[in-house]
C-alpha cells in the first residue's frame, strides 16, 4: 500500500496546476466576458502538463536504455578482460616452479 509520502513528488508536480485550471474554468462559467481567455489559459496548462509528462517518461525511457548499454557494454568488457586476463596466466610458464629449483631433490 502506497504511503502518503509516495504521493509528494506527484503533489509538487502538479499540485500547483490544478488548482489553476479548476479556477480558470470556474472563470469560464460564472464571468461569461472572461469564458474565452479562461478557458485558453485552462487548455494551455492542461497542454503543457501532458507535453511534460511525455517529455519526462520519454528522456526517462532515453536514459534507462542508455543506462542499460552501459551495463552491457561493461559486463562484455570485464568478460573480455578475464578471459585475456586467464589466458595470459595461462600462457606464461611460472619461473618459481619445482623444476628449475636446484634445490629440488625429487629432480630427475
Amino acid at each position: 500500500m502506497a504511503t502518503l509520502w509516495s504521493y509528494i513528488p506527484l503533489l509538487v508536480t502538479y499540485g500547483f496546476w490544478l488548482p489553476v485550471i479548476a479556477g480558470a474554468l470556474l472563470v469560464a462559467v460564472h464571468i461569461p466576458p472572461f469564458r474565452t481567455p479562461a478557458l485558453i489559459v485552462a487548455a494551455s496548462v492542461v497542454v503543457g502538463l501532458i507535453c511534460f509528462q511525455v517529455g519526462d517518461n520519454t528522456g526517462a525511457k532515453r536514459i534507462q536504455k542508455q543506462w542499460d548499454a552501459a551495463v552491457q557494454r561493461a559486463t562484455e568488457q570485464g568478460e573480455t578482460a578475464r578471459t585475456d586476463a586467464e589466458q595470459s596466466v595461462a600462457a606464461e610458464p611460472d619461473e618459481r616452479s619445482l623444476r628449475n629449483d636446484p634445490d629440488n631433490r625429487n629432480r630427475p
